[in-house]
């Protein structure tokens, strides 16, 4: 799952994750697991690329993995999208989908504006700033996946959404 943040990358990946009988692995969820990244998260920093790859890999090796799994999350930067290939290929496996949620800037900052007040955190300068992190660092990877993206319209009902969601991953399949 690519995206923004405010995308709906976790919501969206953990729907696809169920219906499709495949662990969802969120990258928040891990750091959040293993700590000690606090407060360069709610400052809206991406983690080194080095953690981030050793803390996802890690979870990929797991039993439950080995016949599928959404992330989300991750990879953020080329550098660990390019780590996460040479991992799958020892190992004989490749990507089959990169799902990239597009959403329009005014709705993802009107997002995360009302979760940072449900969750009393990040203010605006926060959000502005993942969003530029975003832009700089992840945004690459929409060319870096460019031969298995499928673009979905996240502008919508969470139903609608993980409809057309569904329907890009089960196209490509």
């Amino acid at each position: 799952m690519l995206g923004p943040p405010g995308a709906g990358k976790g919501t969206h990946g953990r729907l696809l994750a169920a219906a499709l009988g495949v662990p969802h692995i969120s990258s928040s969820e891990l750091l959040r697991q293993h700590g000690g990244h606090r407060a360069r998260m709610a400052a809206g920093d991406l983690i080194d690329d080095d953690v981030m790859v050793e803390l996802v890999l890690d979870r990929l090796a797991q039993d439950d993995a080995q016949a599928g799994f959404v992330l989300d999350g991750f990879p953020r930067t080329v550098a660990q999208a390019a780590a996460l290939d040479r991992w799958l290929a020892e190992r004989g496996q490749r990507l089959d989908v990169a799902v990239l949620l597009e959403v329009p800037r005014e709705v993802l900052a009107e997002r995360l504006a009302a979760r940072a007040v449900a969750e009393r955190r990040a203010d605006d300068d926060v959000i502005a700033h993942r969003l530029q992190v975003y832009e700089q660092e992840s945004a690459p990877l929409v060319e870096y996946y460019a031969p298995l993206l499928r673009r979905v319209d996240a502008d919508g009902s969470v139903t609608t959404v993980a409809e057309r969601v569904l329907a890009a991953v089960l196209s490509a399949a």
